[in-house]
């Protein structure tokens, strides 16, 4: 069996599996899974994977986080393979890779096991030699309303708080952060909507982005009773000017998809009804197949792009960790905490 990616999440990998291979897919043994009939298909799921099986094999070993695999008599496996966090999902087409925001009950909100698979996924397709262009977008009326506020997090007494948000609050944005600004494909943020908090931070370092009518940003964190995250104290400047990044971010002022275009944050804006996710990003994949198709080699858009960013990435590096630690202190007075449990009781609606 061949080592597989976990985010090739909209196709099927098939695998002839051999005795004694190894694998990075994991698959756990089960009676049920086999089925003793010759043009029989077995289809089990644990976790991130769907598994099916055709064939006889006589004997599947191993269990989960495990590699290795013997006594398996050859026989054709499709591996439907997923992120960590079904609610980011990857599709590959041509050189282009698209990550889709897929949380649309919750309006893209994300939580941070969320966070970490949108990370691991640009890391994945940063990986691929294959792949020159990503596409991020949305599902739904939102890109993403940002952290998912109702996944609150109590602590006992006696809790270290400093240690516990360092644990998650400032090793999840400094991955996050790290895997937008040092991409180095052509990264494009498709705006099928509005983007809030971080994953609006997020988008401030696409190469380019396209936005949907009824796209704003929203970075309320002054609200919230936290700092500016995901690079946005840097980013933002750079890409609204230091005029609107203060409205942006010290007043938590929404953008409108007027202003971003008048700033130059947002490159175009095509027309489509809100929640038509396929009617916009049929006008995106067409701009991007006329504006960055087979007629440009990948490897000078991807070169050309680092050298641009090059300046900036030390600065960036700085930043990011003076903002997570700044965003930790916040998190230890615990005024953060009650502002989001103010938004998720329905106590307290941001001022649009």
């Amino acid at each position: 069996m061949h080592a597989t990616s976990a985010t090739q999440a909209h196709g099927a990998v098939p695998v002839s599996c051999n005795r004694a291979h190894r694998s990075n897919a994991v698959i756990k043994s089960h009676e049920s899974l086999i089925e003793k009939r010759v043009a029989g298909v077995t289809r089990k799921t644990w976790g991130d994977y769907s598994v099916e099986l055709s064939g006889r094999p006589r004997r599947l070993l191993g269990e989960k986080g495990a590699e290795t695999y013997t006594e398996i008599h050859t026989f054709h496996v499709v591996i439907h393979l997923y992120t960590m966090s079904e609610k980011v999902q990857v599709s590959y087409s041509g050189r282009i890779a698209t990550i889709t925001i897929d949380n649309e009950k919750k309006l893209g909100a994300l939580d941070l096991e969320g966070y970490y698979a949108l990370a691991k996924s640009m890391r994945e397709v940063a990986a691929r030699d294959d792949i020159y262009i990503t596409i991020l977008t949305g599902k739904g009326r939102y890109f993403s309303a940002g952290a998912d506020v109702s996944v609150g997090r109590s602590h006992p007494p006696g809790t270290d708080l400093y240690k516990e948000w360092l644990r998650t609050f400032v090793s999840n944005n400094l991955n996050i952060t790290q895997a937008f600004y040092s991409h180095p494909k052509i990264l494009i943020a498709a705006l099928n909507g509005p983007a809030v908090g971080l994953s609006a931070a997020l988008t401030g370092f696409a190469d380019f982005v396209y936005a949907a009518p009824h796209t704003f940003l929203l970075t309320p964190f002054s609200s919230l009773g936290l700092v500016a995250e995901g690079g946005a104290s840097q980013a933002f400047v750079q890409r609204l000017g230091i005029s609107k990044a203060n409205e942006a971010l010290i007043m938590s002022k929404r953008i409108g998809v007027e202003e971003l275009v008048a700033t130059g944050y947002v490159n175009k804006v095509f027309e489509c009804e809100k929640g038509d996710n396929e009617g916009f990003m049929r006008q995106v994949l067409h701009e991007v197949d006329d504006r960055l198709g087979e007629h440009l080699v990948g490897e000078s858009l991807t070169g050309i792009k680092a050298l641009i960013r090059k300046p900036e990435r030390e600065v960036l590096d700085r930043q990011t960790v003076a903002e997570v630690f700044a965003g930790l202190n916040r998190f230890v007075t615990g005024v953060p905490q009650q502002e989001f449990q103010k938004l998720a009781s329905g106590q307290k609606r941001h001022k649009l």
